[in-house]
């Protein structure tokens, strides 16, 4: 049997289809973005015509990301605490740009007329201290269903403690309104912390009615087609979960899609021996970076969606507007800015030659003659180099220069606007990066790869197989995998025997139950447990990794803390018991390993000689077809390997080599 991961990117839709032999078969079409599941379900149709040979198809995709940033969800309702109306509007003291004078906070996913008061209330410790009523909770939400309102968050005080009270309130509404999709805040977000938990939940009840249509509409055109396997979400996290757990967790999918370039990543470091990199991932729309260490991509418990805090476990990714189809102006001032607003899949870059007239780092490459347009998508797509000169004279108008050294210029400063963002994760984090490779994927990721790493100091490139198609490989071999979390607020001095382990084991029968109601019972899971951590008085937490039989030894935890706290600052305050504040429990059922066949030829390829300005100066620059360089073949720079779905740059004083499983190390030529 078969197994298919597909992605949705902004620009382009990737296939990756892997045979019970480890064969590969790829399928990258244009993006459909009024309808993204017409392109996913036509890249399926392409490389599986008949899909009862397909045992799990795999997806990634940026809807529900997209949903929050264009703001085309669902009209949400919010029931909270009474007295606790305004915690959208008031939401945290602190603000992102401190010194911006007209500084205006995020606009919240719910207006303030449609929040709702519940009266009730728990304490802290989980106790009672005022019973609802099911009369007032329908009083209360009433009006937002009498509005047309069909998703409501509910959001109480101290839920995640206790959730009695949440959980009567969705059996009272489910009651009265069956057809009303209800999110509760002890189960996408079990955490204290109000106005992050209210955020996440109205998050995922914002997002659910457009993450259960799109699967509707794209499950159905797989089941008509003769489907009968098992259809996967990738999370923001790295794992993948079932459709039907994924339409109930919405958030969970926010960073699906770079998520699946970390997780191959993962892999491929692992089989190449190395343990820590900087991902590029560099597609049409965006750039994507995430540091990996000691063979894991870092990984954060809190992140933000156009400002909006959002509290699901995710990678650690930073996002930077930056992509091959990023459209470059010059401003009020003269200044020749690159991004963030991109020219996506429709019209798409001026020379796909879809009405694009606005030029883009795709079309400063093709002026460069890094692309060659016979040769793009491996000559499926013929570019209009004519369309991309246009743009770029039009630009170098503005600039003082020719069609030329405004693609030059481009380039350059897309170049600076990538470096930020990986300084972001590395540098400005107390992490040197200088003992990293960058790992380079996505369709323009090799294009610009050397020059950053150059400007870093890194020891070199890897380019891995199929890096046009990275993000869909990593949805192919994705382990399924589900994040459980519950509050714990104790000093580590404090802790009696037996209470994290009972914690765990609690955690642990919730999966399995949770496993086995979407009709996997006895599935073999592995536990990974973490904890929550910091020294009383700080306002956020480090997560410490932990091992089952230190469950009991507070000493060691505390020690693991100091440490971690010593690497991400700098500086611990060893005689300071730390205090845990949660306990996270990842279950994760492996996949059976992949392992994709290289076959490489046994002879050298030669290389095609193209005249081309190379920095300022016209010399040859060898072209060489990837599909046929030899095992271990040498190529010197000036170069570019040309491949379906990517362009590899070589430039002058680097050196490419392939290693046996096919992949591409970039290094410097000795002097």
């Amino acid at each position: 049997m078969s197994r298919i991961g597909v992605e949705i990117g902004g620009t382009f839709t990737d296939l990756v289809m892997a045979d019970e032999t480890g064969r590969l078969t790829t399928v990258k079409l244009a993006s459909t973005p009024a309808r993204p599941d017409q392109a996913a379900a036509a890249a399926v149709a392409l490389a599986a015509p008949d899909l009862s040979v397909v045992d799990t198809i795999v997806h990634g995709s940026t809807i529900a990301t997209n949903g929050v940033i264009e703001r085309t969800g669902a009209r949400v309702g919010l029931l909270v605490t009474a007295g606790f109306g305004d915690i959208l509007q008031l939401q945290r003291q602190d603000r992102s740009e401190v010194y911006r004078l007209k500084y205006a906070p995020p606009v919240p996913l719910v207006a303030r007329s449609d929040v709702a008061e519940v009266a009730e209330r728990i304490l802290a410790n989980g106790t009672v201290l005022r019973e609802p009523d099911p009369e007032q909770i329908l009083a209360a939400a009433g009006p937002l269903v009498d509005e047309g309102i069909t998703s409501v968050a509910v959001c109480l005080l101290h839920a995640y403690r206790h959730p009695v009270h949440e959980l009567l309130v969705a059996e009272v509404l489910k009651a009265k309104w069956p057809g009303v999709s209800v999110t509760l805040s002890h189960e996408i977000a079990p955490e204290y912390r109000e106005y992050e938990r209210a955020s996440t939940t109205v998050m995922s009840a914002y997002v659910r009615p457009i993450m259960d249509r799109y699967l509707s509409r794209f499950e159905s055109a797989l089941r008509t087609r003769g489907f009968e396997g098992d259809l996967h979400i990738m999370q923001s996290n790295g794992g993948v979960l079932p459709a039907a757990l994924i339409r109930r967790h919405a958030v969970r999918t926010l960073l699906s899609g770079p998520a699946g370039g970390v997780t191959a990543a993962q892999a491929v470091i692992q089989e190449l021996g190395i343990s820590d990199v900087i991902t590029f991932d560099m597609g049409g729309t965006s750039t994507d970076v995430c540091l990996i260490r000691g063979g894991r991509g870092e990984a954060t418990a809190e992140s933000d969606v156009d400002r909006l805090p959002v509290r699901v476990p995710m990678f650690d990714v930073i996002a930077v507007g930056a992509g091959g189809g990023s459209i470059a102006t010059v401003d009020a001032g003269g200044m020749l800015r690159v991004g963030p607003h991109s020219a996506g899949a429709d019209p798409g870059p001026a020379c796909y030659g879809r009405g694009g007239t606005q030029p883009t780092v795709t079309d400063a490459n093709v002026v460069l003659g890094f692309i060659r347009p016979d040769r793009f998508l491996g000559g499926r797509m013929r570019l209009d180099r004519d369309a991309a000169q246009r743009a770029c004279e039009h630009l170098g108008e503005r600039l003082g220069t020719g069609a030329l050294g405004a693609a030059r210029a481009i380039v350059r400063l897309a170049v600076e606007g990538m470096l930020g963002a990986l300084r972001l994760v590395s540098t400005e984090r107390g992490v040197n990066p200088q003992g990293h490779w960058l790992l380079c994927y996505g369709g323009a990721g090799g294009q610009h790869a050397v020059a950053l790493a150059a400007e870093l100091g890194l020891p070199g490139v890897l380019v891995p197989r199929h890096p046009g198609l990275f993000s869909a490989y990593g949805l192919l071999i994705a382990d399924l995998q589900r994040d459980w979390s519950a509050p714990f607020l104790r000093s580590t001095q404090d802790l009696r025997p037996d209470d994290l382990p009972a914690l765990v084991r609690r955690l642990q029968a919730g999966a399995r139950k949770e496993f086995s109601d979407v009709g996997r019972p006895g599935m073999d899971l592995t536990f990974l447990v973490s904890l929550a951590m910091r020294y009383p008085g700080q306002a956020f937490e480090l997560e410490v990794a932990v091992a089952g039989p230190e469950l009991d030894a507070p000493d060691l935890i505390a020690a693991r803390f100091h440490e971690r706290h010593r690497i991400r600052y700098g500086h611990a305050a060893d005689g300071e018991p730390p205090e845990i504040v949660a306990v996270h429990v990842r279950a994760v059922a492996h996949q059976p390993p992949l392992t994709p066949r290289a076959e490489l030829p046994g002879a050298d390829a030669l290389p095609e000689w193209v005249e081309l300005d190379v920095d300022g100066q016209r010399r040859p620059v060898a072209f060489f077809q990837r599909a046929e360089l030899g095992r271990s073949q040498l190529v010197v720079g000036p170069a570019v390997v040309e491949e379906d779905a990517s362009t590899i740059v070589v430039p002058a004083g680097w050196m490419a080599r392939t290693t046996p499983s096919g992949h591409l190390r970039l290094e410097r030529a000795p002097s």
